[in-house]
């Protein structure tokens, strides 16, 4: 048995000298008995306040006892600790901060609840900003999964904007391993990142089943480059919007997404704009728009 929080701080004024409360916490045979005072639960928690009055308290021996079966003896004395001195921690690498929040959302300790969001929340800015996608990316599934989320949060996990960032290859890889999960990513920014592992991220898009927008504008991935993603495309049928503007593809790259265009029938919005793709890609991509034109007037007769 611990009963640090409470041996801690048993000369205080406020809390009485003498437990009243016996809490059987966690399913055998991790079950731990923590002995803590009803005015003090009472106090913190409208939980307890309920759960410990005399209408429904089960006594014994002149003590209240009380069963808490779905919850981790460790979880719980993170819990007690934070109802007696008011501060909250968690120096536990077993504990999970969602079994956390699920407990202390049940029992009602909303300063917990609001601490652990916005630690969580840190927690997956901190990841994008070393580069660590993948654990962002499991984060954020948490999030939504397993505690009530805002709209924001949604946004958060369904839409990453990563423009501007300096992807090395190990970058590339970490993303690319997300990109290869199903997930809620719908929406991915890579402008002008300036990476060069366009074929790691073609070969993530092939396997990718959730993203439906993807803007890689700028990034001077040049004809093979372009190649890469159009091979792609032939096996994604999920994304509907891609920006390829700015990219030197060249009258090639132009060939490979005119060829693209005649396979894929997801994609609805492609910017090929500012790619030097002469007139011999000109004039593929013109040829190939110039038939989906007609067959879809086809169709409609």
């Amino acid at each position: 048995m611990n009963n640090e929080p409470i041996q801690k701080f048993s000369n205080l004024d406020e809390i009485p000298k003498d437990f009243d409360v016996k809490i059987k916490v966690g399913e055998s045979p991790n079950i731990k008995e923590f002995k803590v005072h009803s005015i003090i639960l009472s106090a913190r928690s409208d939980y307890f306040k309920t759960a410990l009055s005399s209408r429904w308290a089960r006594r014994e021996d002149g003590f209240i006892i009380f069963d808490k079966p779905n919850v981790s003896p460790p979880v719980f004395e993170i819990l007690i600790n934070y109802i007696y001195t008011g501060t909250f921690s968690n120096n536990n690498d077993h504990v999970s901060l969602f079994d956390i929040f699920i407990a202390a959302d049940e029992i009602g300790l909303v300063e917990i609840s609001q601490q652990i969001k916005k630690h969580l929340r840190n927690k997956v800015n901190g990841y994008f900003r070393q580069g660590k996608f993948l654990k962002a990316l499991e984060v954020n599934e948490e999030i939504l999964e397993n505690i009530p989320h805002s709209i924001e949060d949604q946004k958060s996990a369904s839409n990453w904007d990563l423009s501007n960032y300096r992807f090395g290859s190990e970058e590339i890889n970490e993303l690319s391993k997300a990109l290869c999960k199903k997930t809620t990513l719908a929406s991915l920014d890579l402008s002008n990142i300036e990476f060069g592992g366009v074929k790691v991220l073609a070969d993530a898009l092939c396997k990718n089943s959730t993203l439906t927008s993807l803007n890689l504008s700028s990034n001077m991935l040049g004809s093979k480059g372009g190649k890469a993603l159009a091979d792609a495309l032939c096996k994604n049928s999920t994304l509907t919007s891609l920006n390829l503007s700015n990219n030197n593809l060249g009258s090639e790259g132009g060939k490979a997404f005119a060829d693209v265009l005649c396979k894929n029938s997801t994609l609805k919005d492609l910017n090929l704009s500012d790619n030097n793709l002469g007139s011999e890609g000109g004039k593929a991509l013109a040829d190939t728009l110039s038939i989906m034109i007609l067959d879809q007037k086809e169709e409609k007769h």
